[in-house]
């Protein structure tokens, strides 16, 4: 019986090299603006819409917030490449990856706020049994400093069992033991920046343990609810029944490109505290603008999220210059912004700040691939526009 298991097992992962290794091309996406539109939104929507074509995306959210301005937002697409399902609107929530992390690292910012915990606490305070705990701090998860490898997808238990139980919620508990003991913990003259979604997997662990409380619930309470982000959660579970979320195609995960649906939780519940979380345009742009202007963590926390570890050598991103406490710091084309990019299962998501004009600014889309140049060159573009906004004032 075991063995027939297997056989079927394999039999099902041969189906999906088949079926899911087919080329995609993304039809031609039309569309028309209507009635009175205002100079700065038509921009913005031609740039969307003609960016929907050049880069061959399915769906595209994209926009800018000057600090205490309405928001500038623009969607085009559809949930898919064939342009015969749902078109994208402005309340659709995307798939955002590690920009997820932003959100985790200001709630333990919070935490030492509340005199809950210290940067420098060890987490075997919570973890006693994990490799090496007595030496991890807080501070190095958050700032990737920990020496703790990535090594998520190393088991194949989770790689191929997420893409053949596409129902199958992870325990986060055991998976952070799990992808542990792959490999071999780094000595304290080792440590340097890493950057690895297992510190941000073994934080999520924390804070349900010091809450007693899902860490989905957590963040509606601290975040979501009190900033009206009524598209945001963490999934799966949260509030997800209520929004509106796009499925989304991913060639990262092997034999792609994999369809991601909504109701999908193998890969959310794996990623878990580390880019599990769906948000929209409009919720990301007022998170980025209370974040980065002390509504979220004092001024005191912001700066010390904001104290910059070198990243440049980080094999990820090439942008990513530096890493403070859950936030990067990245360069474009001489642009510096401040924020936390996110790809993965179906979606791309560059939420970011720019400190010389106090704008927010995001480009989300429904798809996810290795060197995908769709998410910075359309950032770039609307940083021009959203530049050009500030000088015509």
């Amino acid at each position: 019986m075991q063995k027939l298991k297997i056989v079927k097992s394999i039999e099902c992962v041969l189906v999906a090299i088949i079926v899911s290794s087919c080329a995609i091309t993304a039809k031609k996406w039309e569309s028309e603006m209507s009635g009175p539109i205002l100079e700065e939104h038509k921009k913005c929507y031609e740039l969307v819409n003609h960016a929907v074509n050049e880069y061959s995306l399915p769906g595209l959210q994209a926009g800018y917030k000057k600090y205490g301005e309405e928001s500038i937002i623009s969607t085009g697409g559809t949930f898919d490449y064939s342009r015969k399902e749902e078109v994208i609107t402005e309340q659709h929530s995307f798939h955002i990856g590690s920009a997820t992390k932003m959100f985790v690292a200001a709630l333990f910012m919070r935490y030492v706020e509340y005199g809950r915990i210290r940067l420098d606490d060890t987490i075997d305070n919570w973890l006693p049994d994990y490799p090496n705990s007595s030496s991890i701090t807080v501070e190095s998860l958050l700032n990737h400093t920990s020496g703790i490898d990535e090594t998520l997808f190393n088991v194949p238990k989770y790689l191929i069992g997420s893409m053949i139980h596409k129902q199958i919620i992870w325990n986060p508990n055991e998976v952070i033991i799990k992808i542990a003991n792959t490999s071999s913990p780094k000595s304290l003259a080792q440590r340097s920046f890493l950057y690895s979604n297992n510190n941000y997997l073994i934080l999520g662990v924390i804070a349900e343990k010091i809450e007693n409380e899902k860490l989905s619930e957590i963040l509606e309470r601290e975040f979501f609810d009190p900033l009206e982000m009524h598209s945001t959660a963490l999934l799966p579970g949260g509030k997800c029944d209520s929004i509106n979320i796009v499925s989304g195609y991913d060639y990262f995960i092997p034999f792609g490109p994999h369809l991601i649906k909504p109701e999908q939780t193998s890969w959310d519940s794996l990623m878990f505290s580390a880019g599990a979380m769906v948000s929209n345009c409009s919720d990301l742009l007022l998170w980025i603008e209370a974040l980065f202007n002390n509504k979220v963590v004092s001024s005191n926390s912001l700066k010390r999220m904001m104290e910059w570890t070198d990243s440049t050598d980080n094999g990820r991103d090439n942008s990513m210059v530096s890493y403070g406490l859950g936030i990067s710091k990245y360069s474009i084309h001489k642009n510096i912004l401040i924020g936390h990019p996110g790809a993965g299962f179906g979606g791309e998501c560059f939420p970011f700040w720019l400190p010389e004009t106090n704008t927010a600014i995001v480009v989300m889309y429904n798809e996810s691939k290795k060197d995908n140049p769709a998410g910075k060159d359309i950032l770039e573009k609307l940083i021009q526009l959203a530049n050009r906004d500030i000088s015509h004032e």
